[in-house]
């Protein structure tokens, strides 16, 4: 059963993910194949840009951002039994993205009973071009609900 309400979604997350991944994320607006999210911004994610100038994001906390996005994408549009397993990931960063709220887009391009196929886009805050583009796969799993 599809899942529309952000804060339910949020809920999911909090209990599914391991303590090492609860950053904050918001579920800013669930879609029939979309889901957007942003990650507040904290220091303690960005690192001075190579040439020293100013602080962007760590890729590698972008890239799991990227990576709830797409998981919590798919469980809204599979339903709470959902477990999405990634299987690939390709990323191509555009730019650097700067220190502020991090938007992630995450969009369905193709969903079957055992895969989904999907892709995000993520954005600066308030910036109007895109900084990096993720396509991945996901095995899906279904738990027992116990009933």
């Amino acid at each position: 059963m599809k899942i529309t309400d952000p804060k339910m979604i949020e809920a999911i997350l909090k209990r599914t993910l391991p303590s090492v991944d609860q950053h904050g994320y918001r579920v800013i607006a669930v879609g029939d194949d979309f889901l957007d999210l942003s990650l507040p911004f904290r220091e303690e994610f960005a690192a001075p840009a190579p040439d020293g100038s100013a602080l962007i994001y760590s890729g590698p906390i972008a890239l799991g951002t990227a990576d709830t996005a797409l998981y919590a994408c798919l469980v809204a549009a599979v339903g709470e039994t959902a477990v999405p397993i990634f299987v690939t990931m390709s990323t191509t960063f555009y730019r650097p993205l700067d220190p502020v709220d991090l938007i992630v887009r995450a969009r369905i391009v193709r969903l079957t009973r055992r895969l989904g196929f999907v892709e995000a886009t993520l954005c600066s805050d308030g910036a109007a071009d895109t900084a990096a583009q993720v396509s991945a796969t996901y095995a899906i799993r279904h738990q027992s609900t116990g009933s």
